[in-house]
């Protein structure tokens, strides 16, 4: 059974989420934000409610939606968050096939400046220019609304992401090499 209600501000009590259940959906795992819940179904799908999440702003909803996104491969992992320093939901989602993508303009700009700094301190790395942090900046969007890939060659390695958590100062990413 998938309830929710905590993290809507218009529903001070659990809600049965009749349409995963009307939908044939067996949910795996859920998560939750401030303003927004998540279902991850058996089959890799995952399931927004309560805040815009996915390519198109959307209303504050009760009723789950599953949105075409960035993420190719299915989910296998998903945490979700509030980043406090920020003020704003953080979301990672692991696929089977080891890959990241976080959303939430913060926690993507902090992995995206990660990844640059562990590429800079390779030997004989050359100094990414700042225009083109810039530019990807702008093409990521402002606010990151859809999930961003992260290289996971740059930052780990190659290493395939296993299990993420979120919590409100930080991510823990765990990597099998």
């Amino acid at each position: 059974t998938a309830m929710t209600g905590a993290s809507i501000s218009f529903s001070p009590y659990p809600v049965l989420v009749h349409s995963l259940l009307r939908g044939g959906a067996r949910v795996s795992q859920v998560a939750g934000s401030s303003t927004q819940s998540f279902a991850l179904s058996e089959d890799g799908s995952l399931h927004a409610w309560g805040g815009s999440w996915g390519r198109k702003p959307v209303a504050m909803t009760l009723h789950p939606r599953f949105e075409q996104s960035a993420i190719k491969g299915n989910v296998t992992k998903l945490a979700a968050g509030w980043e406090e320093r920020e003020d704003e939901d953080c979301v990672l989602a692991v696929t089977d096939s080891g890959d990241l993508y976080v959303w939430g303009a913060s926690l993507a700009a902090s992995f995206r400046a990660a990844a640059s700094a562990a590429v800079a301190s390779m030997p004989g790395a050359r100094p990414e220019k700042e225009s083109t942090h810039a530019e990807s900046e702008t093409r990521e969007g402002a606010r990151d609304k859809e999930p961003v890939k992260i290289d996971r060659t740059k930052l780990f390695g190659g290493g395939a992401v296993r299990d993420v958590a979120c919590g409100p100062l930080g991510v823990l990413v765990l990597v099998e090499h």
